[in-house]
């Protein structure tokens, strides 16, 4: 999670990479791959929860107080803004905190934190349905619906299909907790050469897709992001080995993603908070410095947000 949003700050970040560092540029080109990985951890953190979980109250609780207070915190920041900036009106504000905004007209500011509570809400239903069936036949009846989803969604509905190619690598990330946390070994999900070939494969899709087809055309029918979806669970399993396997010789840069990881969701909220409100700004600075001091303000302000709690009781103490 930690690399993932890392990823995810660079592609956002309006930081120029040159022509000549052609293998960084891809790297922050390919960016929203991350979104991908974070799809599937949350289907394999919930379907862990689940598992830990007395009741489905106490899941939906912990989803909530996680999640929905920073976003409206930071949102009302965002509109605070705005407001100064250039005035906003009710209709706005209201779409916006209940994330009608995306839903409704596709607007991408956060549209991540809708998108994932959507899956929230389905995921005890997918989860009791794993308990009760078997799971292979279980398998090719959602892949055909998710088939006819996604056509639905790109002639009816196009802005949905960043969110809706996305729900099937989160349900895969609940199978994979689902039998993560039962112990079960799956012999494909441990392979490293079926990872290897997906891995292969899907990157060179991907890098197909961005060389011969053109940006619109990809935003129409959701071509951005099909390769990814395959891609999302090799890069885990195999960036997973590796650190595994190397864990003393990065073990400072390893703590680092640790906290990276942790600050996640407030690191996404808190960096797109700057980059949509410092728009229109001119500062006399070079851009890639700003870009580098949002980034870290991102990161201080994000510790502050995910520590209010502890915080809270210092003040108390100190008061």
């Amino acid at each position: 999670m930690g690399l993932a949003i890392l990823w995810i700050l660079f592609f956002h970040s309006e930081i120029y990479v040159p022509d000549f560092m052609l293998p960084v540029k891809f790297i922050k080109l390919t960016g929203y791959a991350g979104v991908d990985i974070f799809f599937l951890l949350s289907g394999f953190g919930v379907a862990c929860s689940l598992f830990k979980d007395a009741t489905k109250k106490e899941f939906f609780i912990k989803r909530f107080v996680r999640v929905i207070p920073v976003f409206w915190m930071v949102l009302s920041l965002y509109f605070v803004i705005e407001y100064i900036r250039y005035g906003v009106g009710f209709r706005d504000v209201l779409f916006s905190f209940v994330g009608l905004d995306f839903i409704l007209f596709g607007d991408l500011k956060f549209w991540f934190i809708p998108a994932i509570c959507i899956c929230y809400l389905f995921t005890p239903i997918f989860n009791s349905l794993l308990l009760k069936g078997n799971t292979k036949y279980f398998s090719i009846i959602l892949i055909l619906v998710l088939l006819v989803l996604l056509v639905f969604f790109a002639v009816l509905a196009p802005h949905l299909l960043i969110f809706i190619t996305r729900v099937p690598i989160f349900l895969f990330g609940i199978y994979i907790g689902y039998n993560f946390s039962r112990n079960r070994n799956v012999k494909f999900l441990n392979s490293y050469l079926v990872n290897a070939i997906i891995l292969f494969v899907s990157s060179v899709s991907l890098v197909c897709v961005l060389i011969y087809t053109n940006s619109s055309f990809r935003w129409e029918i959701g071509l951005w992001w099909y390769p990814t979806i395959f891609l999302a669970y090799p890069l885990c399993f195999f960036t997973g080995w590796f650190l595994d396997k190397n864990n003393k010789l990065f073990s400072y840069p390893t703590m680092l993603l640790r906290v990276a990881g942790r600050l996640s969701l407030e690191l996404y909220l808190i960096h797109n908070l700057f980059l949509y409100s410092t728009k229109g700004i001119n500062i006399d600075a070079p851009e890639t410095l700003m870009q580098f001091i949002y980034i870290v303000l991102s990161f201080i302000l994000a510790w502050l947000a995910n520590n209010r709690i502890e915080l809270k009781k210092l003040i108390r103490h100190h008061l």
